[in-house]
């Protein structure tokens, strides 16, 4: 029996992204096996695993019915990591109406299910450009940046997104070009790496294939009191989870979104995240496994 399954897309399976390599090499050197396999990979019999951990799955977002699907029928074979339960709940982001009634500070957010809905709501945010983009994504798909009084441009992109998913609407923080989008990675509760995301100039989106520019920061007192606070409203701790957020014109972090699904968590680079995930399975396999 093997001890760890890594999930990753058939993208990364057949070329390894380094963090599964990085992984990989951790739980080898605590004495474990693993194996980075794709998820869809219907050949793998996931009962000779003991734990799966979902990692590079980052077409997930394009097949979320399946791959739902798909992590359940792991789950019934092995453990898995996230569970299901945490990642089904986290794969809409409807969830952040749920965070922002336990307490935590989430950008303004106006959610349409049909196109009629724009029609009921009034774009009544205090900033100038407004974020257009579907519940359901990852990596910036269909994403787009309007003006607030653009309502033709607006209803046309809800029109479009709408047949096939629910929409977000949400205030452009300015913020996100100069103090940029932080994303920090916590492990076992524990805040251990943040990465500091800008747009390129011009643009809005920080992703890397976008133009986005990446730099490691520490995170801050007032980083860490919001990302507890995050934390701590959950009423099932994650293994690992990864929290971006923005300050808004007050100074005040807004939740942008709460990744618990297949977030980068910077292994290659996060050598103390790195060491308590792999610790933290060695654990589990010791304990649970004997």
């Amino acid at each position: 029996m093997i001890d760890v399954a890594i999930l990753v897309s058939e993208k990364y399976c057949k070329q390894s992204n380094p963090d599964d390599i990085a992984l990989k090499k951790a739980l080898m050197m605590l004495g474990h096996t693993s194996q980075i396999v794709a998820w869809d990979d219907e050949s793998i019999d996931f009962s000779a695993f003991k734990i799966a951990i979902i990692r590079s799955c980052w077409d997930y977002d394009q097949r979320l019915d399946e791959f739902l699907k798909r992590m359940n029928f792991i789950e019934s074979k092995c453990l898995l990591l996230n569970p299901y339960r945490t990642i089904k709940e986290n794969s809409n982001k409807f969830y952040l109406k749920d965070l922002q009634k336990r307490g935590v500070s989430v950008v303004p957010t106006i959610f349409i299910n049909s196109e009629s809905d724009f029609h009921k709501q009034s774009i009544n945010f205090d900033s100038q450009q407004v974020i257009i983009k579907p519940v359901v994504s990852a990596s910036g798909r269909d994403t787009y940046r309007y003006k607030s009084d653009d309502f033709k441009g607006i209803q046309e992109t809800i029109k479009k997104i709408v047949e096939s998913k629910s929409v977000m609407i949400q205030p452009y923080i300015e913020s996100i070009e100069t103090s940029g989008e932080r994303s920090t990675v916590v492990i076992e509760g524990v805040p251990v790496f943040t990465m500091q995301k800008k747009p390129a100039e011009g643009g809005f989106l920080v992703h890397k294939h976008w133009g986005g520019t990446y730099n490691e920061i520490t995170a801050t007192e007032k980083d860490l009191l919001f990302l507890q606070k995050v934390y701590d409203v959950l009423e099932e701790k994650p293994l690992y989870m990864r929290v971006d957020y923005v300050y808004d014109n007050n100074n005040k972090p807004l939740l942008l979104e709460l990744e618990l699904i297949e977030p980068n968590l910077y292994l290659q680079r996060n050598d103390r995240g790195l060491k308590i995930l792999s610790e933290k399975l060695s654990t589990i396999l010791k304990k649970e496994f004997k």
